[in-house]
């Protein structure tokens, strides 16, 4: 649990998962941008390896099961394979920098300009530092490594670093939820992703019935424990601010 209190409210809940949607999805988008699978190659990194040594550089340079064990909805064999190339291509740390900068670029090149005129990145920025500076990172390994990092100088950037920190800690929680209500990860992704979208994410076939009944309904579970969890961690900011925050997020677009 990452912060203790009264149950969160419908509206609140509702607002919290708004915001885990909408940086979920902006999260993701440097990930699988041209330009940064272009970078992972002058850096000697095929496919999505320098996702995994990038992504999972803050770890330092740990055994290739502390990295499965961070990222969950990756197939092991696709982590462990892209860990080991990284680790004998670049330092992890080195990795994390260069995979963070690739993410910096695209909010430069694709937020909307109001993004780098300094009123709506300052704000969203303090209002994201505000929940997570002071939080105790309980679980979320990944999200307390990368919160370690510095923080880039220009607004885009920074809107793209609290965007990757929130989707962070949202990601740990969510593999928290998961695993405490029996989902195993691959049926879990087929869930929520579909066969196609888990065989790129490293789980080979055959793949689960992740449409039966149990199975669904304990995602649907997961994704509810999810959201009280975060809602517990936005508690942090007043209900004024807590609009805002999704106001604000709502025009993050890529």
């Amino acid at each position: 649990m990452l912060r203790h209190g009264h149950s969160p409210e419908e509206h609140h809940l509702a607002q919290t998962a708004r915001i885990g949607r909408r940086v979920g999805d902006v999260g993701s988008q440097f990930m699988l941008d041209g330009a940064t699978y272009a970078r992972g190659a002058e850096l000697g990194f095929t496919g999505l390896n320098f996702y995994a040594a990038g992504r999972g550089g803050v770890l330092g340079r740990v055994d290739s099961d502390v990295v499965v064990a961070a990222f969950t909805f990756i197939g092991p064999a696709m982590v462990r394979s892209g860990w080991d190339e990284g680790l004998g291509l670049l330092d992890p740390q080195q990795a994390a920098v260069e995979f963070i900068e690739c993410g910096y670029q695209w909010g430069r090149t694709h937020l909307p300009a109001s993004w780098s005129e300094g009123g709506d990145a300052e704000r969203f920025v303090a209002l994201t530092r505000k929940v997570t500076d002071g939080l105790e990172p309980y679980g979320v390994g990944l999200f307390a490594a990368w919160r370690a990092m510095p923080w880039p100088e220009d607004a885009p950037a920074q809107v793209l670093h609290a965007v990757h920190l929130l989707r962070e800690l949202r990601g740990g929680v969510h593999v928290m939820a998961v695993m405490a209500h029996g989902v195993d990860p691959h049926a879990a992704v087929v869930n929520k992703s579909g066969a196609v979208v888990a065989e790129m994410l490293g789980w080979a076939a055959p793949h689960p019935d992740a449409e039966a009944h149990p199975v669904h309904e304990a995602v649907e579970a997961a994704e509810r424990a999810t959201d009280l969890q975060m809602a517990h961690a936005f508690s942090v900011l007043t209900d004024a601010e807590l609009d805002e925050l999704v106001e604000l997020t709502s025009r993050l677009r890529g």
